[in-house]
């Protein structure tokens, strides 16, 4: 049409239904790419083209029992738990890659596959059931977050992990059996000299002025995404918008809906809202509307029943919405507007700004309890060498702070998306950890773990790598959390534990580190 500018379909439902449909056309899209990835690690890590199907029956058969049990306590699935299913894939793989690479170990050294098999039970079991359960046990903790989703996500991952935990303590015995007796020999490769203490001590303390400057720069400058339009795919975004295309924007929002008993009473609330409007105490409101707003009590009657059903009823009254809404600082203040005036009023953007006051609440303190919970744990694993146990929460602690300086400098930003992607990071964090420290206290040396802990790292990885080229700004921005922190988290972590072992306990530090 001629004399028509622009057309634009706007509103907190047009953003909802494409956020909806840019979610499940990134996850359907990247599965594939995520399956390719993980599959190539697998048998490239591993060199074998068997390790897939050896590895992945196992979490396999996890993620479907997962998903039955979730359906049973949940009834369906939301986007967080979609997550937990896919975060499985990553996560779900430690256990088997740890026992299979410990069993090429001894067997390199001459046990047949079946004694391979239990001796790599007896010294990599443990660690791998403290290691699970510890992550798990810290999932579980998000179990008691305010925010429905999350605490959706903690219960999903705690029940995936310990039934990836069952499943390759059953099948992956028998799979080994069936696929890897023919394992060539291997000579090992020679010892490598101990680390002299000085430089231990010198590498410590860089290590950690690094970490702590890290940690404060992170702390400064990792910043939090208010702009909710971000979680969407690029085009939607409102801070992308012309300024002609974001007051279209603004003009749709839906109205916020005040119900009251009674017309009388919608009245009298209509007379106090638009009051409290003029004189500028809710400045998120830009109109009042309501029958009783219309026409005197006696000629309501008169109005049209489609006008009526517009203006929600008699009993109702609907306030014109102003503003960036779109900004979740804004539409948490709005609820604070409202509450003195019309604290069960109804609408998306305090939806939104509920949602986003659960997360900011839930949060720091669920981390902190995870955090906690873990740390004791871990101390009653490694009770018999306390040292250790310090050790290995000052290297997990450390990892976690130099993964918040990286994510800070590439500019990686905390959404309410992938907010998730901090206990994530915890529990591979101290999964990774604990097998280092086990294999430290066994006197075992670093190499063979070290190199089951980077293929896991790695299958983790490339389970987000495709996450980060999503068309959807939320799935983004879990793939670019995961990948940056993971990444750091995992490197800081297999340095700084040799070291403070090396230094705190000289003359029993191994000989491989």
């Amino acid at each position: 049409v001629d004399h028509v500018e622009r057309v634009f379909a706007a509103g907190p439902y047009v953003y909802v239904a494409d956020g909806h449909e840019g979610i499940m056309t990134d996850l359907t899209r990247t599965v594939g790419v995520t399956a390719g990835l993980v599959l190539v690690v697998l048998a490239l890590g591993m060199r074998s083209v068997r390790a897939p199907l050896v590895l992945g029956v196992p979490v396999l058969i996890s993620a479907i029992l997962q998903l039955s049990a979730l359906s049973l306590l949940f009834g369906s699935l939301n986007t967080f738990t979609s997550f937990g299913t896919a975060l499985l894939v990553g996560l779900g793989l430690d256990s088997g890659i740890h026992l299979w690479m410990r069993t090429r170990e001894l067997r390199r050294d001459g046990l047949e596959v079946e004694d391979a098999i239990a001796c790599a039970w007896d010294t990599v079991g443990p660690a791998c059931v403290t290691a699970t359960l510890t992550s798990a046990a810290g999932f579980a903790v998000l179990g008691l977050a305010e925010f429905r989703g999350l605490a959706h996500l903690g219960i999903s991952l705690a029940i995936g992990l310990v039934l990836c935990l069952v499943a390759t303590g059953v099948l992956l015995p028998i799979l080994l059996r069936a696929f890897d007796r023919r394992l060539p020999r291997i000579r090992p490769r020679p010892a490598v000299r101990p680390t002299p203490r000085r430089t231990s001590v010198i590498g410590l303390v860089v290590l950690l002025l690094v970490g702590g400057g890290a940690s404060v720069f992170g702390a400064f400058n990792l910043r939090f995404q208010h702009d909710i339009t971000l979680m969407n795919r690029d085009r939607m975004a409102f801070s992308k918008l012309d300024e002609a295309t974001r007051e279209l924007v603004r003009q749709a929002y839906p109205p916020v809906v005040v119900t009251l008993p009674d017309a009388d009473a919608a009245a009298a609330a209509h007379q106090r809202l638009d009051d409290a409007r003029r004189a500028g105490e809710l400045p998120h409101v830009g109109q009042v509307l309501s029958v009783a707003g219309l026409l005197p009590r006696g000629r309501r009657d008169q109005l049209p029943d489609a006008v009526v059903a517009l203006l929600g009823g008699p009993n109702r009254v609907l306030l014109r919405p102003q503003g960036d809404l779109y900004d979740l600082r804004e539409s948490s203040a709005f609820i604070d507007e409202l509450a003195p005036h019309a604290p069960d009023a109804a609408s998306e953007q305090l939806a939104q700004g509920a949602v986003y006051r659960a997360m900011v609440r839930d949060t720091p303190w669920i981390v902190g309890a995870a955090l906690g919970l873990v740390g004791l744990l871990v101390l009653a694993d490694l009770r018999k060498t306390p040292i250790l146990a310090a050790a290995a929460l000052a290297s997990l602690t450390l990892g976690l702070g130099i993964a918040a300086g990286a994510c800070a400098l590439l500019g990686v930003e905390l959404t309410l998306m992938n907010l998730i992607g901090l206990p994530v990071l915890l529990g591979i964090g101290i999964d990774v950890v604990l097998h280092f420290a086990h294999r430290l206290r066994d006197q075992a040396g670093l190499r063979t773990v070290g190199g089951a802990a980077a293929l896991s790292t790695v299958t983790t990885l490339a389970s987000f790598i495709a996450l980060t080229t999503a068309s959807s700004g939320g799935i983004r921005s879990v793939g670019m959390l995961i990948v940056v922190g993971l990444s750091a988290v995992t490197l800081t972590s297999a340095i700084a534990l040799p070291l403070f072992m090396a230094v705190l306990r000289p003359a029993q530090a191994p000989s491989d580190p």
